[in-house]
């Protein structure tokens, strides 16, 4: 009886052994598979969120800026105060977009995304609180006066968007506006070299 497992075993304990090792790599290749498409996955949703927060600071920045171009000329100027509440209208509209996208860069991004993101919220905030400010007391707004305001929420919305493009892969800061619009470009170009 102890021959013939010896016997056997010596038989077919090779043959055993490769059909059980190349299950156990298939088995562990497939695990390694699943976790790189992960990974890709992941990457994926990544530099989509972060693409959507570009875009819509950079979409904030424009209804901003004809806000501030228009109300300024308070009240003279019918057309111009139509523009403006129409441009105030819609960064209302995107501030509650960048509001909900915070829990998604939160989500993906690294720690220093997601503080220089709440970093430029609140200067998004400390900003619209002195436009509502200005425009509650009588009605005009004051470009003057919103300078220090808008000049901190600019150096927060730059440090926003140059940590996120250096997160994205682009090392090159951000200085001109045409610039700005060419992430997604060089986003996808960086994706496809690697």
């Amino acid at each position: 009886m102890r021959v013939d497992i010896l016997s056997f075993l010596a038989t077919y304990a090779i043959p055993l052994f490769a059909i059980g090792s190349a299950l156990c790599g298939a088995f562990v290749g497939g695990l390694i598979g699943r976790s790189n498409d992960k990974q890709k996955r992941i990457a994926e949703l990544k530099r989509e969120v972060l693409l959507e927060s570009l875009d819509n600071a950079y979409e904030f920045e424009d209804a901003m800026r004809d806000f501030t171009t228009n109300a300024s000329l308070g009240g003279s100027d019918p057309e111009a105060d139509a523009a403006g509440a129409a441009a105030l209208e819609r960064a209302l509209e995107l501030n509650k977009e960048m509001r909900r996208l915070r829990g998604r860069v939160a989500v993906v991004g690294s720690q220093a995304i997601v503080d220089s993101f709440g970093a430029f919220q609140t200067a998004t905030d400390t900003f619209m609180d002195e436009c509502a400010r200005q425009i509650n007391t009588d009605g005009i707004f004051r470009g003057e006066e919103a300078q220090k305001f808008h000049k901190e929420y600019a150096q927060a919305l730059d440090k926003y968007v140059n940590r996120t493009r250096r997160e994205l892969g682009i090392r090159r800061s951000v200085n001109a506006k045409n610039e700005r619009r060419t992430d997604a470009v060089q986003v996808e170009a960086l994706s496809q070299a690697q």
